[in-house]
C-alpha cells in the first residue's frame, strides 16, 4: 500500500504526504506470540526505511503503537488489572488513538517522520 501511495503521490505531483502505520506496544513486551511480535517489528522497521526513502518526496512515515485500548476485547477482569497500572488510570478508547493518528496525518506533524509513538496512557513507560 505504501508503494501504491507513493506512485499516486508522484503522479499527481504532490509536495507533501503522510503515511501512518500501526504496530502495538505488545510487540515490545510479550514474547509469547513470536509471529505476531515479529510482524509488528517488521512493519516498524519497514516504516523507518520508508521514512528515509520517501522523505525526498515530502512524505512523512510514522508508526503508532497502541497500548491497552477498549475496542471490545478487554474483559472486565483484565480491565481491573490494567487500568490501575496505567499512569493515566484507565484503558484507552478508540478516539485516544484516532487523535494521534489525525495529528500525524496533519500539516502540524510536517517535521515528524520515522517515529514510533506509543499511545497507551503511559502503559509502555510504566512497564
Amino acid at each position: 500500500m505504501m508503494s501504491e501511495y507513493v506512485d499516486r503521490h508522484l503522479e499527481r505531483g504532490a509536495s507533501s504526504g503522510r503515511i501512518v502505520n500501526l504496530s502495538t506496544d505488545a510487540a515490545h513486551s510479550h514474547t509469547a506470540n513470536v509471529s505476531y511480535a515479529a510482524s509488528k517489528h517488521a512493519i516498524e522497521s519497514y516504516s523507518r526505511s520508508a521514512a528515509a526513502e520517501f522523505g525526498r518526496y515530502g512524505i512523512a512515515v510514522n508508526i503508532v503503537a497502541p497500548g491497552p485500548a477498549q475496542t471490545g476485547y478487554i474483559t472486565p477482569e483484565a480491565k481491573a488489572q490494567i487500568a490501575p497500572n496505567t499512569p493515566l488510570g484507565r484503558l484507552g478508547q478508540p478516539d485516544d488513538l484516532a487523535d494521534v493518528i489525525v495529528f500525524l496525518a496533519s500539516k502540524q506533524a510536517r517535521w515528524v517522520t520515522g517515529q514510533l509513538i506509543y499511545v497507551g496512557g503511559g502503559w509502555r513507560m510504566h512497564q
